[in-house]
């Protein structure tokens, strides 16, 4: 018998990273959000970050009419 593994989907998002870093110095940066069923939400950051931060997350849209808004 032959069963039928679910392989995990990965999808890949751009969005906008804003906050600020270790040195508390504000900064934007784009990336991808890699979002995958089994494991969840990752992105790579540039910049380090210290123990308490606040990040806004911002999803990039293709089409100019949709305007998406920062999440925290």
């Amino acid at each position: 018998m032959l069963r039928h593994s679910r392989s995990p989907t990965t999808r890949l998002y751009p969005v906008e990273i804003s906050g600020w870093n270790g040195k508390e110095e504000f900064f934007v940066e784009r990336c991808e959000l890699e979002w995958n069923e089994d494991s969840g939400r990752q992105i790579a950051l540039k910049q380090s970050l210290n123990g308490h931060v606040v990040l806004l997350v911002r999803l990039l849209q293709t089409a100019d009419s949709e305007r998406s808004y920062p999440v925290a």
